[in-house]
C-alpha cells in the first residue's frame, strides 16, 4: 500500500504480481489443510489425532519443495529481489501450524501474546519503509520478516507439540495415500479461491497490461486486510464448530444459520457500503491514490459483506462434512468469475472486471446458501 506511491511502475507491477503468485503458491502448499485441521479440532485439551499429525506433515513437506521450486523460478524470469518472497508459503505453514496447537489447547494468553509481538514487529518495518523508502531488494525483507519472526516465535511457544509431530515416523506414500479423500477437495477449493481472488496477475496483467494491474494491485491490497479478517473469522468458527460433539454443533449450526435472514443481510449491506466510502476516502487523503484507484478501492471494499456471509456459509458447509459442495461452489465461482471479468473487462476496463467479481460471490452466495438450507434440513 504504501509502496505503491514510491516505487516505479515497472517495479510496484513486479511485486505485486510476485506476491500474488506467492499466494497462489501459499493456497497449493497449504494443500487444504487449514479448513480440515480446524473441522477436527476436537475437545480442549485433547490429544493430537493421527490424522492432524499426518496432514501437518504432509503441509510442511509440500509448503518447502514449493517454496524453493518457487524461488528458483522467479529469480531466473522475474525478479531474484522478489524472489525471497516465496519463503512464504513454507513459513506459513509453520506459523499457521504452530497457531492451530495453541487453539487446540485453548491458550489465549500465547495467542494474545504472540499477536501483539507480530504486530509490533509488523508496525516497526511500516515505520522503516514509510522512513526510508526503500528499493524492492529492502522492501522485500520488510515483508517477509514479520512473517518469520511470529513463526519462529509461535514454534517456540508450542515447541512440546513439534516435538511430537515430527518424531512420529510414518511412511510418506502410505500417509499420502490415507489423506487423499481429505486434502483433494479442501485443496482445490483453497486454489480456486487464491485463483479467482488474485486476478490482477492471472486475468488483469495480460488482458489490460501493467497500469490496470497496478491500479487494481493498489487497490485490492488497501482492502485486503478486511478480507483476512474475515478468514480469521472463518477459521473461529469453524473451530467454535468442531469443538462441539456432532449432535451439539448441528444444533449450533442451525441458530447460527436462522440468524441470516434479510434483516441481518441489508444491515451487512449497508456496512458493506459505508465501509467502503470510507476506505476511498481514507485512500485518497491519507495515502494519496489517485481519484481512479481510490474509486477501485470503493468498488472492491463494495464486496465486503458478500464476502463474509460467503465465509460464513463455507464454514458451516464444512463443518457438516460437505466439501463436495464447496469444492463445486468454488468451481462454479471461479467460471464464472473469469467468464464475466473477460467480458466486462474488454468492455469497462479495469472497474468492470471489479465488478464482475462482486456478481460472482454474489450468485456464489446464493449457491451455498441453498446447499446449507438442504444440509441443515437433513439432520
Amino acid at each position: 500500500m504504501l509502496a505503491f506511491r514510491w516505487l516505479t511502475l515497472s517495479d510496484f507491477a513486479v511485486v505485486a504480481a510476485v506476491l500474488s503468485l506467492v499466494e497462489i503458491v501459499r493456497a497449493l502448499s497449504d494443500v487444504g489443510a487449514e479448513g480440515i485441521l480446524y473441522a477436527r479440532q476436537g475437545a480442549p485439551h485433547s490429544m493430537i489425532s493421527i490424522l492432524v499429525k499426518r496432514m501437518v506433515r504432509f503441509r510442511l513437506t509440500i509448503s518447502l519443495l514449493l517454496s524453493l521450486l518457487g524461488m528458483l523460478i522467479c529469480s531466473l524470469t522475474l525478479s531474484h529481489h522478489a524472489a525471497y518472497l516465496f519463503l512464504l508459503p513454507f513459513v506459513g505453514a509453520l506459523q499457521n501450524s504452530s497457531f492451530y496447537f495453541m487453539q487446540l489447547q485453548r491458550d489465549f494468553k500465547k495467542i494474545s501474546g504472540l499477536v501483539i509481538l507480530t504486530l509490533l514487529a509488523g508496525l516497526s518495518m511500516i515505520v522503516s519503509a514509510y522512513l526510508v523508502r526503500p528499493e524492492v531488494s529492502i522492501l522485500v525483507w520488510l515483508m517477509v520478516f514479520p512473517e518469520i519472526f511470529s513463526a519462529i516465535y509461535a514454534i517456540f511457544l508450542t515447541r512440546r507439540h513439534w516435538r511430537e509431530i515430527l518424531t512420529e515416523r510414518t511412511h510418506p506414500i502410505s500417509s499420502v495415500r490415507r489423506l487423499r479423500p481429505y486434502f483433494l477437495p479442501s485443496i482445490g477449493v483453497a486454489f480456486f479461491v487464491i485463483l479467482y481472488t488474485r486476478l490482477d496477475v492471472t486475468l488483469i496483467l495480460p488482458l489490460l497490461g501493467p497500469v490496470a494491474q497496478s491500479s487494481y494491485s493498489a487497490a485490492f491490497r488497501f482492502v485486503e486486510p478486511f478480507f483476512l479478517l474475515l478468514s480469521l473469522g472463518s477459521i473461529t468458527l469453524l473451530a467454535e464448530l468442531g469443538s462441539y460433539d456432532t449432535q451439539s454443533s448441528r444444533t449450533y449450526a442451525k441458530s447460527l444459520y436462522a440468524r441470516l435472514n434479510y434483516a441481518s443481510f441489508s444491515s451487512l449491506i449497508l456496512f458493506g457500503l459505508v465501509a467502503a466510502f470510507l476506505l476511498e476516502l481514507l485512500s485518497a487523503k491519507l495515502f494519496g491514490y489517485p481519484d481512479d484507484v481510490a474509486w477501485l478501492v470503493f468498488l472492491v471494499a463494495l464486496g465486503i459483506p458478500i464476502k463474509l456471509t460467503n465465509t460464513f456459509l463455507t464454514s458451516l458447509l464444512q463443518r457438516g462434512g460437505r466439501y463436495k459442495s464447496v469444492f463445486f461452489a468454488t468451481f462454479q465461482t471461479l467460471l464464472i468469475t473469469y467468464l464475466l471479468a473477460y467480458v466486462f473487462g474488454n468492455k469497462f476496463g479495469v472497474e468492470g472486471v471489479v465488478v464482475a467479481t462482486i456478481v460472482a460471490e454474489f450468485l456464489n452466495c446464493i449457491h451455498q446458501s441453498i446447499s446449507v438450507r438442504r444440509m441443515l434440513a437433513s439432520y
